[in-house]
Parts: C-alpha cells; sequence; structure tokens
C-alpha cells in the first residue's frame, strides 16, 4: 500500500468535519427547560397529574352557576332580585 498523498482527508476527519465544531457539554437536569414545542403538552400533564381539594357537589354547582354569570354580565341583575 502506498502512503495517502497530503491533501487527501481521510473517512474519519471527512466524519468529524461533517459533524462540526459541537462541545460536548452536559446539561444539568435539576435546571433544563422544557422545550419549547413540549410546553403545552407538559402544562396539561401537569393539570391532569395535580391533587385536587375535595368540593361538595352543592358548592361545585353554585360556583359554576356564579360563573357563567359573571361571563355573561348579569350578575347584577341576579344579585338585584
Amino acid at each position: 500500500m502506498t502512503p495517502l498523498p497530503k491533501n487527501k482527508i481521510t473517512r474519519a476527519e471527512r466524519g468529524k468535519r461533517r459533524r462540526g465544531n459541537t462541545p460536548k457539554l452536559t446539561k444539568n437536569i435539576k435546571t433544563a427547560k422544557v422545550p419549547l414545542h413540549k410546553d403545552k403538552m407538559a402544562q396539561k400533564l401537569l393539570m391532569v397529574l395535580r391533587p385536587r381539594p375535595a368540593v361538595d357537589e352543592s358548592v361545585a354547582k353554585k360556583q359554576l352557576a356564579d360563573k357563567m354569570l359573571t361571563k355573561k354580565g348579569k350578575k347584577a341583575t341576579a344579585d338585584k332580585k
């Protein structure tokens, strides 16, 4: 076998050049942020998994009715009756 010419780029060097100059830094998992494309998914997951306090059904229905009235702007008229 003859030696390679001076300007010949070996197979290993070609791979290194393609890969680029990337630093090998490890991420700190404790402080890493959720990627933007997974942000909504993480929020939904946390909403589903969060602990919820026990609520009486009648109180919950009343709160829902109050919420519906305030959205429509009829809260003030309902209080006068």
